[in-house]
């Protein structure tokens, strides 16, 4: 036989190797993973270094489940952050499916390969990932510990549970919202390293009802230098006007303890109660202040001044202040204490058989006094929206929030005013840049003109460069039969 050329040979091996098994390339028909599938995690929020454990505060830390806009996926509810910062949850917690692999007829009607292998696969139809906001970092400083603090917690409160309530929704404009809290122990030299810590470390864009009345003064030229908003406190610092970088959420200092007396003379003068006795503990300045404004405007606003007293806010009895207002035949008493030394001293005169009818305003007001037995027929101004009015709007909202995120936070005066100081905020964001920044605010709070925040607080006006108006405005409250009440029908009085 004749032994084939080396040509033929060649030949040969070559159709054996096309006809041999081919490897399976990848599958064009699978869909490809999306970006936030196979993307890093996102970074963790960054906390405070130096946040206080503040008392009471840790029961707003159990969220409920945070939602979103309707039609949205739902959130997850946050881990719950230290005790003083309020933390949520950014982003909606979930992935997107990748669209699927478009599939092309081939020109004999049958299916064929998605693409020709001179085709390059086009990008897949991913959905792009939602946009992630900075977050609105404020800062909330102030006295939370002690007999002052016991009595100025609900104005922090109340502004954290806004906190709560706003993010549920969506925060402000799709930011969301991170309050940090200090305790300064009524130290203005700690109170002042808190500030600072704040704005130049955490990069706080606002402060928001600090309760800062006994301590807040001297921070104030360092926070106008640096034009970062200070929005409402618990009211009792009259330096709120001093500054056009501070806007009160409502009557400030002699402005709110002035309202008070006026208010007092305004339901007790018709009845011939004149004789008045007035009592403010030693503790603190802003009682201090309430002490000098009583004792200058009493005879103005129609009474008789018959007696004047200091008192501590940790005596256990009242025994010689009562005596000495009934000797002097005082019919009103006029009381700057807190709540629970106000029923105290109210316990104490009951039991020497003097009843007077009392009197006191906004801040010091609890709930609970309404159930005293021996605070019957109390006078109050409130100096902003009552806070057991119903059939208002915005008052409305207050008490869905309080429900929803407010548990362990009493209702009161406290919390509506902690309120208030939020919603100011709220109006003052409506406009925000990315990131958010003290001028976005500012802008905000220049532009509100005779604004009540739908019959919350009094009218709010403020304008560049200038402190805020002192405007005396007040909502008159009185116990009737076990029940708060507004002898006037919710009515608004400014002077």
């Amino acid at each position: 036989m004749q032994r084939p050329s080396r040509g033929a040979w060649l030949i040969a091996v070559l159709l054996l190797a096309s006809c041999g098994t081919r490897s399976p390339g990848p599958d064009l028909n699978a869909a490809p993973r999306s970006s936030e599938e196979t993307g890093p995690a996102a970074a963790p929020s960054p906390t405070s270094s130096s946040l206080s454990a503040v008392a009471g505060a840790a029961a707003l830390e159990a969220k409920p489940p945070v939602t979103g806009p309707p039609g949205s996926a739902p959130r997850p509810s946050p881990a719950p952050g230290p005790v003083g910062e309020v933390r949520t949850a950014g982003g909606d917690g979930g992935t997107r499916s990748a669209s699927p692999v478009p599939v092309r007829p081939s020109s004999r009607g049958a299916t064929a390969s998605p693409w020709s292998s001179n085709d390059a696969p086009p990008a897949a139809a991913v959905p792009p990932p939602p946009e992630r906001r900075s977050a609105v970092v404020v800062a909330s400083v102030g006295t939370l510990t002690g007999p002052i603090g016991a009595t100025v917690l609900p104005v922090l409160q109340g502004a954290q549970v806004w906190v709560r309530f706003a993010n549920a929704g969506g925060g402000l404009d799709g930011h969301e919202v991170r309050m940090l809290v200090y305790d300064d122990g009524a130290d203005p030299a700690r109170h002042k390293a808190q500030v600072q810590e704040a704005v130049e470390r955490n990069k706080v864009i606002a402060f928001l009802s600090n309760t800062e009345g006994q301590a807040g003064r001297p921070t104030q030229e360092y926070l106008t230098r640096k034009r970062i908003p200070v929005i409402g406190s618990e009211t009792g610092g009259d330096y709120f006007y001093d500054s056009p970088l501070y806007f009160p959420q409502a009557p400030h200092g002699s402005v709110s303890f002035s309202a008070a007396l006026v208010a007092a003379a305004d339901q007790l003068l018709p009845r011939g109660q004149t004789r008045l006795a007035t009592v403010s503990c030693v503790e603190a300045s802003p009682c201090t202040l309430a002490d000098e404004v009583w004792a200058r405007e009493a005879g103005g606003a129609g009474f008789k001044p018959v007696y004047r007293g200091r008192s501590s806010l940790t005596q256990p009895d009242f025994t010689a202040e009562c005596l000495a207002a009934r000797n002097a035949g005082a019919d009103v008493f006029m009381v700057g204490l807190d709540p629970a030394s106000i029923q105290r001293l109210a316990r104490s005169c009951a039991r020497q058989g003097y009843r007077p009818t009392y009197a006191t305003f906004s801040a010091l007001l609890a709930d609970r006094m309404k159930d005293d037995p021996n605070l019957t027929g109390l006078v109050a101004a409130s100096n902003v929206f009552p806070y057991f009015q119903s059939g208002n709007p915005a008052v409305d909202e207050y008490h869905q929030a309080m429900r929803t995120f407010g548990a362990g936070v009493p209702v009161g005066v406290g919390s509506a005013l902690g309120w208030v100081s939020a919603k100011l905020f709220e109006r003052a964001a409506a406009t925000l840049s990315e990131p958010p920044t003290p001028g976005d605010i500012l802008r905000g709070l220049w532009s509100l003109r005779g604004d009540t925040l739908g019959g919350l607080t009094q009218p709010l006006t403020f304008v560049e460069g200038q402190p805020a108006p002192r405007l005396r405005c007040w909502f008159s409250m009185t116990i009737h039969d076990r029940t708060w009440e507004s002898p006037d029908g919710y009515r608004q009085h400014c002077q």
